[in-house]
């Protein structure tokens, strides 16, 4: 197919990477990502009858062992460095096949399927023949430290994938214990100092700062905080000097970035004088080296967004549009893509598969853009309509379905409905302009590198004919930037064509992409109706999907669903819907004991957590936060949809965490879907508690009941859990800016 592995040199890897995965393929934990296939799905989701055989490549290289030679039952001196080769040989393996899966139907060699569970399956082998029997360790943290320190270890700096393989592996990695955490700290023994060290060796600080990044990302509250240390935040801050590698510079602010995600973190950083570091790395935003370019575009998205310095100007307050008459529509993107204040450059940092639009929508002619290659990434950029579904959790991208196709010079694919053909173009590397020519004439797509046509894709058109725009779909760590014409093309087509700019209109107002907290102190602003739709906040929630029985949806936007949004955004599975009138169904309930003890069993722990002073001053911490944004009026505000989003990172990942370290085959998926299921076998504060995770109206009467009581208007609750219980399920409020289905 034309996808080439990555080069070992240099890995400290042995040529032997481990068996063959003989211990079986566990369950995926959460959505797959983006970086398996362009869909990022597993078969189950999707059925196609296409299949691309990549099993030459893929298959994991295994040499039986010596059977002359048995295995060793010691702590002898070869042991460690066998142990580090085959985590180190998974890692590599790891690295080098993901080029090779890319169609949805393919299933890969179990030694890839779930990567993670396979190398903490070795780990605990190697763990047992190694240690003494009268020495005490949990398996599982110890085969969790081994694969951070791998990847650490061996990721190579030159690969465009790198990191985001380091964060595919540990996003599949269930939630570290504390112990985990804490002898990793002191495993890393993070400062400046170390810093300033190994300066001939980028590749480990990039792939450090970049493991913390992806840590900081899945953590909340006071593990996340915790892992902030001084010597941790010395480390980072120390690594955006421009004595250190770019590459170093660009993963540390990221770390940051994602550190700040906690308010207290976010404080901790700002205090510590980072915005001044920052304003001299913005003067790379245009740089010509396109690795010193990302360092100024996230220095600058940091100072707009996060770590705001006292006098300086915004950029949005600042930056020329008045040329520019067609952007990026930052209005119906998710808050993890990056958009720069021209609204022509985006950036993705984040765990999922982000997507984005044009704000201009063609439906004849012949058009064309360019995009200019800022990392050599997975990206899928080219045409979309309205009709497109995109979901960024669950890798669903430009070129997912029927309604739109994109090119991908990275793999080197031209992806339709989720289906993938190989292109004969080399992969795209920075600098790389790619042409994106549509003739609605002709019923035709055109692909150009660098000037160089790819033949004409003709099927999308099968199901769309109008209607399209400019989109593109970013894996982790990418980066382009787009022309619609405001400037010149690098290359042309010869054929006549127009151009967005040309046509396209948008008034000052519409231009500007505020930064979050801007935006955020306007939707304080905003009330909407209670009963309205969850999707587009206008029409009557009327209509119930089935078999999941969320009823908080209008027919219309119903009509454009493939799953259930709710299920998604609570995480209680893929649930495909069927449209019902809206009544009330009875929920199964489980006949197995075995399933019945385990839920008991959770549930004794959930209350040990929740009774803890630790959860309960978080949670009191996060109440006195916000208590007076609400009212008791049958009007939500939009910022209720933040503070809720921000109440469940923090609060159900906290709970989850603690879980995880008292049961490590805890899973949150399973419990979620059971405990409606068994909601009259639970004490009411308890389930009331849980319902304030899915169910807005029982958070928004928490924080009411709240409010009345430190208002002194109420009973006093100090000595209970602060919730109320709820009759009726209510919709969670969404910001107007995503009423338009994506």
């Amino acid at each position: 197919m034309g996808n080439s592995c990555v080069c070992r040199d240099g890995s400290d890897a042995e040529e032997n990477p481990g068996p063959p995965g003989e211990l079986g393929v566990a369950e995926r934990r959460g959505h797959p990502p983006p970086l398996l296939s362009s869909s990022s799905s597993s078969s189950h989701h999707r059925h196609h009858s296409q299949h691309h055989s990549n099993n030459a490549e893929g298959e994991p290289r295994s040499r039986s062992r010596d059977p002359v030679r048995p295995p060793r039952r010691g702590r002898g001196p070869h042991e460690p460095r066998r142990k580090k080769q085959n985590v180190d040989g998974l890692v590599l393996d790891t690295l080098a096949v993901i080029r090779t899966l890319v169609d949805n139907d393919q299933e890969p060699p179990p030694m890839y399927l779930n990567k993670l569970n396979l190398a903490l399956g070795l780990l605990v082998m190697f763990s047992i023949v190694e240690l003494p029997s009268d020495v005490q360790i949990d398996p599982r943290n110890e085969g969790w430290l081994e694969v951070v320190q791998s990847l650490i270890r061996v990721i190579p700096l030159e690969d465009p994938l790198g990191p985001a393989v380091i964060t595919l592996l540990l996003d599949e990695c269930p939630l570290p214990t504390k112990d985990a955490l804490q002898k990793l700290s002191e495993m890393l023994n993070l400062s400046a100092s170390l810093a300033k060290q190994d300066a001939c060796n980028p590749a480990k600080h990039r792939n450090t700062t970049a493991v913390l990044g992806c840590l900081a990302e899945k953590l909340a509250g006071p593990a996340s905080i915790g892992l902030l240390s001084p010597g941790t935040l010395e480390y980072l801050l120390e690594s955006l000097s421009v004595q250190s590698h770019p590459m170093v510079m660009l993963f540390s602010l990221i770390a940051l970035e994602k550190f700040a995600q906690t308010s207290e973190n976010k404080l901790t950083v700002s205090e510590s004088c980072i915005s001044d570091q920052l304003l001299m790395l913005e003067s790379w935003v245009n740089h010509s080296d396109y690795l010193k370019r990302q360092v100024g575009f996230c220095a600058q998205w940091s100072l707009d967004n996060l770590f705001l310095k006292p006098k300086r100007q915004f950029t949005y307050e600042k930056v020329n549009l008045s040329h520019i008459n067609a952007m990026l529509n930052s209005n119906d993107v998710s808050e993890y893509l990056k958009i720069s204040p021209d609204g022509l450059e985006a950036r993705c940092d984040a765990s999922s598969f982000e997507s984005v639009r044009c704000t201009f929508c063609v439906d004849s002619g012949v058009w064309y853009y360019e995009v200019t290659v800022i990392t050599s990434g997975v990206m899928q950029i080219g045409w979309a309509t309205k009709d497109s579904k995109f979901l960024n959790h669950e890798g669903y991208g430009i070129g997912d379905d029927e309604y739109s196709c994109a090119y991908d010079g990275c793999r080197q694919l031209i992806w339709y409905n989720a289906r993938s053909e190989p292109h004969i173009h080399p992969c795209w590397k920075e600098g790389d302009t790619i042409g994106f020519l549509l003739d609605l004439n002709k019923k035709a797509m055109i692909f150009y590198l660098n000037g160089n046509q790819l033949p004409p894709e003709k099927q999308v058109f099968s199901s769309a004919t109008s209607g399209f725009f400019a989109a593109a779909s970013f894996m982790s760590y990418q980066q382009c930037e787009f022309n619609f014409g405001a400037k010149s093309f690098k290359f042309p087509p010869t054929v006549k064509f127009s151009t967005f700019n040309e046509y396209a209109s948008l008034s000052p107002e519409e231009k500007i992409i505020l930064p979050r907290h801007r935006r955020l102190a306007l939707l304080k602003q905003v009330s909407i109706r209670e009963n309205c739709c969850t999707l587009c906040c206008d029409e009557l929630a009327d209509t119930e999907l089935r078999p999941c029985g969320h009823s908080d949806l209008c027919m219309e936007c119903a009509l454009q669903l493939d799953t259930c949004p709710l299920c998604l955004l609570f995480g209680t599975g893929d649930r495909m819907v069927e449209m019902e009138d809206s009544e009330d169904d009875n929920l199964a309930t489980s006949d197995s004991s075995a399933v019945d003890a385990e839920f008991d069993t959770v549930i004794g722990h959930i209350e040990d957590i929740v009774m803890d002073e630790e959860f309960q001053q978080l949670q009191r911490n996060f109440m006195d936060k916000y208590y007076l944004e609400f009212e008791n009026t049958e009007e939500n505000k939009l910022i209720y949809t933040s503070i809720f989003q921000e109440y469940i990172d923090l609060l159900e990942k906290y709970i989850e965490q603690q879980l995880i370290e008292r049961r490590p085959a805890f899973n949150m998926t399973t419990f979620i879907t059971s405990l409606q299921q068994h909601k009259d076998e639970i004490s009411g504060d308890i389930f009331d508690m849980l319902l304030t995770f899915t169910d807005f109206l029982a958070f928004k009467e928490m924080f009411l009941d709240y409010r009345m009581e430190k208002e002194g208007r109420g009973l006093d609750f100090s000595g209970d859990l602060v919730v109320t219980s709820l009759s009726k399920s209510s919709p969670l409020p969404q910001s107007s800016h995503n009423i338009q289905p994506f």
